[in-house]
């Protein structure tokens, strides 16, 4: 069997605040394949994020603690490495793009200083480049996420472009260093309707001229659906269920995942989404068993008192409930 790009096991993470230890992250496991496309989704602080940033090495210490896990690249364990020896990866094959790119780009420096260092930080060169030579990769980056005029956009500062046109510069920057994996953290929140659907179709078509693997974290179920080949569900710092995307937009399994489906807004004629009733647990005092028991109307006293374990209903279809019958699935 051939090893994944990346594998993250049995991670756990957390953060010490003044009432005590918020456990985040329980025992989180993901695969990715190289050249695949990953979705990630779940509601507004379920630990998306604060995964990816453990992948990349972004959490804010001593506050973030990681408890335990291992998450291997390319085989190798980089919680074991020191941050030398893990910049190494990302400088040439590992990148994220943020959620925010008015926050993401710094607003003291023109977009060229920006992107140049990038370019510098990629490496990449057989010998010292001369500046004309970065400069002339700093106008291909741009040119790549077809930003019109890239020679003008370098000597912009952030704020005198649009949205839009910042997140291609951010996509343009962490493709210089994402040879191998792109983390792309809800890259289409910020933005219109219109230009949420061209940064969309421009960052799928560049992983796939590349062959880079990539994660989508995304509210957008629709991009989702459309983007990617495999999919992860995360409640509450969990996972709980991850399948084929046709396979679980045809049936989703888990009964979070049947009721994050139902709440997506229809453009059908069949009223908007249903809603999920009830909130996300206090992760100071998370419960003892299925995280999202508290919520769930199938829940019987085992759900309560006991952690789900993750089990193939189907072919690569894999769902943390006793409650789904693998016969009748």
């Amino acid at each position: 069997m051939t090893q994944p790009l990346l594998a993250i096991q049995g991670l756990n993470v957390g953060f010490k605040v003044f009432e005590g230890e918020m456990k985040v992250l329980k025992e989180v496991n993901m695969t990715v394949n190289a050249g695949e496309k990953i979705g990630l989704i779940g509601e507004m602080g379920c630990g998306k994020t604060t995964t990816m940033k453990t992948i990349i090495r972004l959490l804010a210490e001593p506050a973030a603690n990681i408890t335990g896990g291992r998450i291997m690249f390319n085989g190798t364990d980089t919680l074991s490495m020191s941050r030398g020896e893990f910049q190494k990866i990302r400088r040439n094959s590992l990148s994220m793009i943020f959620e925010d790119p008015t926050a993401a780009l710094n607003p003291v420096y023109t977009i060229g200083t920006q992107v140049r260092d990038a370019v510098y930080a990629a490496g990449n060169f057989k010998s010292k480049p001369t500046r004309a030579e970065v400069q002339a990769r700093a106008v291909r980056a741009l040119e790549e996420v077809a930003l019109p005029d890239p020679e003008r956009v370098l000597n912009n500062y952030p704020v005198q472009l649009s949205g839009g046109m910042r997140q291609r510069v951010c996509i343009a920057m962490a493709l210089l260093s994402a040879s191998d994996l792109l983390i792309a953290d809800e890259p289409d929140t910020s933005l219109d309707v219109t230009i949420k659907d061209q940064v969309l179709r421009l960052l799928n078509d560049l992983v796939e001229r590349k062959g880079t693997s990539i994660i989508l974290v995304t509210h957008s179920l629709g991009a989702v659906r459309k983007m990617t080949d495999r999919i992860y569900v995360m409640y509450a710092g969990s996972i709980m269920e991850t399948a084929p995307t046709n396979m679980f937009f045809t049936e989703p399994l888990h009964p979070y995942s049947r009721v994050l489906v139902a709440s997506a807004p229809r453009l059908t004629g069949r009223g908007i989404g249903e809603g999920i009733a009830g909130r996300i647990p206090d992760y100071i005092n998370p419960p003892a068993g299925c995280r999202f028991s508290p919520r769930c109307e199938l829940a019987v006293d085992e759900c309560i008192h006991h952690r789900p374990e993750m089990r193939e209903i189907r072919p690569d279809h894999f769902v943390a409930c006793p409650q789904v019958d693998p016969v009748v699935a």
